[in-house]
């Protein structure tokens, strides 16, 4: 048997609205009491409240959107002659290309990165508690997730320091390796409120290491 409530907000919203007041209209409806009559206005005035409010969140996402959209397609307007004028340049050589993202002259950008690693950006989500989630990626290929060629995975290191306090050179120990993002560093309760320092660098397949990150530092969310 089909359900007699209807499935999208809107026709629910009218459908409650017409039972309420067929409702009201039958005060003396065998088996419902005031009490009963009460507790179910309460319950569809807060749903009405929260389809009100997810209605406006819902429009104003998709005016975020027209607006982001808008701005991407300007800036991407503006880029791409600035691009060709960059390339070409005869000043502007193949590590310059690799530096802004841009495809060599005999090759991808990805393939000229993957060949010059330098080091990993480094992200820190702290949205767990007791937990970091280390987010790390290729400097010369922040959209992509994957390691560069010829890199074994992410040696990271941390120091512990009290809230505020900079973290000495020495104070870093060896936290992981991790060939693929992200890590989680799992923290106990006696950390909570301190500043976790993070390095990383690659360790490649033949045993070298690529050059230290930035410093990103996170608090130990209790």
């Amino acid at each position: 048997m089909s359900d007699y409530l209807p499935k999208l907000d809107r026709e629910l919203s009218q459908w409650m609205t017409a039972f309420l007041t067929a409702l009201n209209d039958h005060a003396q409806l065998p088996g419902l009491s005031a009490a009963d009559r009460a507790a179910l206005e309460a319950a569809a005035q807060e749903y009405q409240t929260a389809l009100s409010a997810h209605t406006a969140a819902v429009n104003a996402a998709r005016a975020a959107r027209r607006t982001r959209d808008t701005a991407k397609d300007a800036m991407k307007k503006m880029i791409r002659p600035i691009v060709r004028q960059i390339q070409a340049n005869p000043a502007t050589t193949d590590a310059l290309r690799v530096r802004l993202g841009l495809a060599r002259r005999n090759g991808s950008a990805s393939t000229a990165a993957s060949n010059e690693a330098t080091c990993p950006l480094v992200r820190i989500d702290t949205g767990h508690r007791l937990r970091h989630t280390v987010h790390f990626i290729e400097a010369t290929t922040p959209t992509r997730r994957a390691k560069p060629h010829g890199v074994l995975g992410c040696e990271i290191w941390v120091a512990v320091t009290a809230a505020g306090e900079a973290a000495d050179a020495s104070a870093y120990r060896f936290l992981a390796m991790d060939p693929s993002t992200p890590y989680l560093a799992e923290w106990p309760g006696s950390q909570i409120g301190k500043t976790a320092h993070y390095l990383a660098r690659w360790l490649k397949t033949d045993g070298t290491r690529g050059p230290w990150s930035e410093t990103v530092s996170a608090t130990i969310v209790g």
